[in-house]
């Protein structure tokens, strides 16, 4: 049987109307593909295979001959439709444009349209609360329990009933500001608030959700107000401290209700100047009881610098006592296994009956600071002793190789301090040159 597309190629056949474009077969299978020429516009032909045909222009631009595809007969344009394709390419080219590339373009901001319409959708059912909940399950993992309740706990107060329920790219620059303006409190709760508002919106641009982070441009909308630090309640005054104490002893003697890690740990924090994190989380790995020392890393510092803390022979009792009570790796072990948390710690202290609002468990680190201040102990081996952070990063490392002893001395001392108030003998004198004496 005769190739089709042979014959047609011989009779180079045309069409004038829709009903002569139908009469023309569609090929079978083993047949090529054959044109037909459109006898109105030059250079538009019909490009006729298996089951379709396809309206194509020829032409030339810059010396170069081209086909732009216009679209299928029958299921996509009648033959009125082609040929009004073609004279809008054609015209195109008379301006010097080349028809196929301004397809391709279209096409293109066509299919970005449509992507960016789809973003537009999206981004407002993406309300400011499911950001930030998408956010924070990802940035908390790794997190310490205490930290991810304090994030969610300012976010929940002071994000989430002004702007929660907005969709996120409706949510402008002055929208926030207003939110930093209107926050009183702590310095903690604004960083802690920054914080979720930064990684809100950063996941929000790299999850498509927003092109603009309405952060920028925001320290020009809030005003600058000097904030106070939070001072932590604490009691300082020797007369005052001895009644604490007393009542701290009676409380430990006579409590029945909380574990021994909660009695120990809150008579261990009366001897030494601990954040009560650091305290509560230590690990037998970190007690040298040995070497009257802990060492504990820079993961678990605020200051995120390894720390070393000397033991008076108070406090070196007290841990032997919770040797031998060792169940876990933590030295202060909860019935789960892992370590006691902070709140129960809390929990029991307020029981003591000592005014939430004179002291807190912090206050022991400014009650040791106030004391050893009071009694004219160096500076350098107060602060050191509170884990803070003094001269070079060369002075540090010298600290820790001279100082080590007159650091032991003033542990011992403040320990025996404690004590005497304690049992009511009033303070004792600490000999400040003895500090630095060599063994």
């Amino acid at each position: 049987m005769p190739d089709i597309a042979e014959q047609m190629a011989k009779r180079r056949p045309t069409f004038k109307t829709e009903a002569e474009l139908k009469a023309f077969p569609f090929c079978i299978k083993g047949q090529k593909s054959y044109n037909v020429n459109d006898s109105v516009i030059s250079g538009l032909y019909v490009r006729i295979g298996r089951l379709t045909k396809t309206f194509k222009l020829d032409f030339t631009f810059n010396g170069k001959g081209k086909t732009l595809v216009l679209g299928q007969f029958k299921t996509q344009l009648t033959l009125a439709q082609g040929r009004a394709r073609a004279k809008e390419a054609l015209a195109m080219l008379a301006t010097g444009k080349d028809p196929a590339l301004e397809k391709q373009l279209n096409k293109q901001a066509a299919r970005e349209a449509e992507k960016q319409a789809e973003i537009d959708r999206i981004a407002k059912i993406q309300t400011f609360s499911k950001t930030y909940h998408e956010w924070f399950a990802v940035s908390s993992i790794g997190k310490r329990k205490n930290t991810i309740v304090a994030y969610a706990s300012v976010t929940k107060t002071h994000l989430l009933p002004k702007i929660g329920d907005m969709p996120i790219v409706e949510i402008e620059t002055k929208d926030i500001a207003a939110i930093i303006n209107s926050l009183t409190g702590s310095i903690a709760t604004k960083t802690k608030i920054k914080v979720a508002l930064r990684g809100t919106f950063n996941y929000a641009i790299a999850s498509g959700f927003i092109s603009k982070n309405p952060l920028e441009g925001l320290e020009a909308l809030v005003t600058k107000s000097k904030v106070e630090p939070k001072k932590m309640p604490a009691i300082v005054d020797p007369i005052e401290v001895a009644d604490m104490l007393q009542q701290i002893d009676t409380w430990v003697e006579t409590d029945i209700r909380h574990s021994i890690y909660v009695r120990l740990a809150i008579k261990l924090f009366t001897y030494l100047p601990f954040r009560s994190n650091e305290l509560l989380g230590l690990t037998w790995d970190e007690i040298d009881l040995e070497n009257a020392k802990i060492n504990i890393p820079k993961d678990r510092m605020k200051t995120k610098q390894p720390f070393t803390a000397y033991l008076s022979t108070q406090a070196q009792e007290i841990f032997g006592q919770l040797l031998k009570l060792k169940q876990s790796q933590f030295v202060f072990c909860s019935y789960t296994g892992k370590h006691i948390y902070r709140e129960s710690v809390l929990k029991a202290f307020r029981e003591i009956g000592i005014d939430p609002e004179k002291h807190c468990l912090h206050g022991f680190r400014s009650t040791f600071s106030s004391l050893c201040n009071e009694a004219h102990a160096p500076f350098e081996l107060v602060e050191l002793s509170l884990s803070h952070q003094i001269g070079t990063a060369v002075s540090r490392v010298y600290d820790r190789s001279s100082l080590e002893q007159p650091r032991r001395r003033l542990m011992q001392w403040y320990s025996d301090l404690i004590d005497s108030l304690r049992n009511g003998n009033g303070t004792i004198e600490l000999n400040v040159n003895g500090l630095y004496a060599k063994d």
